[in-house]
């Protein structure tokens, strides 16, 4: 078993409707491993417009579609059994208001 002293759980939730319909957009993808921010910029002429995509290394990166069973089995499960083995957990979750 890998052993890691801290492990990043990303979880992307999906776009809300009432989100949608103010003109709201999804700015943020994720693939293994990786969680994408999209931020559009103004050029400097002021006219045009352009795209950056910074990512972020994460030890888990679940998109939209993954569910709770998935987050447990994946993240919460594990934490449970290294604590149940002795281990000291410190999860630290974060979900800030929509």
């Amino acid at each position: 078993a890998e052993k890691r002293r801290v492990l990043v759980v990303a979880r992307k939730r999906p776009l809300f409707e009432h989100e949608a319909a103010r003109g709201e957009f999804d700015a943020l993808s994720m693939s293994p491993g990786v969680a994408a921010v999209h931020v559009c910029h103004m050029a400097p002429d002021l006219k045009g417009m352009f795209m950056r995509h910074h990512e972020f290394g994460v030890g888990l990166a679940l998109g939209e579609s993954s569910t709770n069973g998935e987050l447990c089995a994946s993240a919460i499960v594990p934490l449970l059994e290294h604590v149940a083995a002795g281990g000291g957990p410190a999860p630290l979750p974060f979900a800030p208001p929509p």
